[in-house]
């Protein structure tokens, strides 16, 4: 069984007015889309890091459109509340480093 989306638990959360669960499920949320996002960007060779980052941009912003009202709201209320996501960054460079030696061989 897959687990539930977190738009839906979001939803939940605040619907009870849960603020503490709320900001579990987004934090829970940035942590493991940001790990795949850059399992995606350390697929490619690290000088291709710029690239890797404007295309995310661009396909963000190509995005946006297809929300309705309601989801680009909640899009513009995240990324307005959000300072900070955190990358493990000697995970980031061990990996970029594995690739480079994978490139190399």
């Amino acid at each position: 069984m897959s687990k539930m989306p977190y738009s839906i638990r979001l939803m939940l959360a605040q619907m009870s007015g849960n603020s503490e669960v709320a900001g579990k499920v987004v934090d829970e949320c940035f942590a493991e889309m940001t790990k795949k996002f850059l399992a995606v960007a350390h697929e490619y060779d690290s000088v291709d890091l710029p690239l890797a980052i404007a295309t995310m941009q661009i396909a963000a912003q190509a995005m946006m459109p297809i929300l309705n009202d309601s989801g680009r709201e909640l899009v513009k209320n995240l990324v307005s509340h959000t300072q900070t996501v955190t990358i493990d960054l000697s995970e980031m460079r061990r990996q970029t480093s594995e690739n480079n030696e994978e490139d190399m061989r």
